[in-house]
């Protein structure tokens, strides 16, 4: 992994960073069979199945990104060059973000992996360009040789009330921001994104908890676009929002703007706001359309979720008649009624519920669930990992800990010579005994060859392939072993 560091990104000329950006591509979904957030051929291109969710969560070149957030990055899953990474630590993060995201005037793709600690900003850490495709990741030990975010908590936290926030303005080009595995504590509006001026944005938390929110309007989550036409993408994904002095998210989408969400598996509660320290006021979700003309229709699925417990209701639609509720399905939720400008309709066809969703402690700030909680197997999967016959509801599930998950099986995967004429030599390490598959695939996904498919222990092995009659172009490599898919590209010169 080529690791670039804060002061070698201070280095770097504005030509080459400009020339890099312009030809990042433009992500786009023409078809999503599986509904994993990725397009069919995009899946199909760099070796993964189109019909199936799960390896949109999984990360095949290793290098920390899942291959969901490669899509929407614009970069590759099978480089691990792909995104670049700039490392920082408490001592240097405040400022080091403040330098990326206020004093660059161009776009760059951009990896930023945060050391456990906290991150105290005084005032606002803005952007205001034209576009920036970013992932900040949360969850890395001091060293950045291990990443495990129950272990090594990441938080940005402002308990002055000093107006410390993450506050994007994006506008004109294509830009996706992602936060991953990140407190929010004690903030006065820890995450605030404004699109404007024909923008498309894909905006995605993961993992994040928002917690303690401190303002007099808008939501601890916020979102907005201006009133010139732009594109708003959203994926809220096993994120906790709780005990927040505001609502719990707000969206703000104005005269005819495009808008899709999906908030899956989150926990939304104990939400509420005031202006009169009544708190009387506060809505888990708060989504405000205003000045549409034309008709539209919003695409927002809310699965798997808890919405419980805000101050005035779980949530308020508002919207002129010029918008379509077609497109608003929430499927396999625990979400409080009444709701604010939604027909009932929509709650009784997703199997919902609306029960005490039995936390474990609010009053000590742990929204996991009991084992009698009502959400335990009653969720629907769309490929992470979770433990029972089906996923829970909200952001935790029930006894369930990192050592459920899949770990990898391979620690090392190469193809020599690339490209290559006549032999290629295919080595990796093997760290358990499974059963092993290595297949050849075309680049539009269809299968060429099996080469191999038997049981065989742990070790290091080379397996030597004659490729001199194989037609000239691009293939991959896939390597089955347990739980684990890798693809690694090769070219037949």
């Amino acid at each position: 992994m080529r690791t670039l560091h804060l002061a070698l990104i201070l280095l770097l000329s504005i030509s080459p960073i400009l020339a890099f950006a312009q030809s990042l591509p433009i992500p786009t979904i023409s078809s999503d069979f599986d509904q994993d957030g990725m397009d069919d051929d995009w899946e199909k291109r760099h070796g993964l199945d189109p019909t199936s969710p799960e390896d949109a969560w999984t990360d095949w070149d290793g290098d920390g990104v899942a291959n969901l957030f490669e899509f929407r990055l614009g970069s590759t899953p099978l480089d691990t060059h792909s995104p670049q990474v700039i490392e920082l630590t408490p001592e240097q993060g405040i400022d080091g973000l403040r330098t990326i995201l206020e004093d660059y005037s161009v776009s760059d793709l951009l990896y930023i992996r945060l050391a456990a600690g906290t991150y105290q900003p005084d005032r606002p850490i803005s952007n205001a360009r034209t576009g920036i495709r970013m992932l900040l990741q949360g969850g890395w030990n001091a060293d950045f040789t291990v990443h495990d975010p129950q272990q090594f908590k990441t938080i940005f936290s402002d308990p002055q009330r000093s107006g410390g926030r993450l506050d994007m303005n994006v506008s004109d080009v294509y830009s996706a921001i992602i936060y991953q595995h990140l407190d929010f504590i004690e903030m006065s509006a820890p995450v605030q994104f404004t699109c404007r001026e024909e923008s498309e944005t894909y905006v995605a938390l993961h993992e994040c908890n928002i917690k303690n929110t401190r303002r007099s309007f808008g939501g601890a989550l916020d979102f907005r676009t201006a009133d010139i036409k732009s594109n708003l993408k959203l994926d809220l994904v096993s994120c906790e929002i709780t005990q927040n002095n505001a609502n719990g998210l707000e969206v703000l989408i104005f005269a005819d703007n495009e808008f899709s969400a999906r908030i899956l598996n989150c926990t939304i509660a104990h939400n509420k706001r005031s202006t009169d320290n009544s708190y009387t006021t506060g809505y888990g979700l708060n989504l405000l359309f205003y000045q549409f003309v034309q008709q539209s229709t919003p695409q927002i699925l809310i699965q798997n979720s808890i919405i419980q417990n805000n101050a005035r209701h779980s949530i308020n639609f508002t919207a002129p008649s010029g918008v379509n509720l077609s497109g608003f399905r929430l499927e396999s939720n625990n979400i409080e009624t009444p709701l604010e400008g939604l027909p009932a309709i929509i709650l009784q066809t997703g199997s919902n519920i609306d029960e005490a969703p039995s936390f474990a402690d609010t009053l000590a700030g742990n929204f996991s669930l009991q084992a009698n909680s009502p959400g335990i197997d009653q969720g629907i999967s769309f490929g992470l990992p979770f433990s029972g016959a089906a996923p829970d509801m909200g952001a935790y599930e029930f006894n369930f800990t990192p050592t459920n998950r899949p770990t990898p099986t391979v620690n090392t995967l190469t193809l020599y010579p690339n490209p290559v004429r006549n032999l290629l030599h295919i080595e990796w390490d093997k760290t358990t005994a499974e059963d092993l598959q290595l297949e050849i695939f075309r680049y539009d996904g269809r299968l060429h060859q099996k080469l191999l498919s038997t049981h065989v222990p742990a070790g290091t092995y080379t397996y030597r392939w004659d490729v001199t009659n194989l037609a000239r172009g691009y293939y991959f490599l896939r390597y089955h072993d347990g739980d684990q898919f890798i693809t690694r590209p090769f070219f037949k010169a």
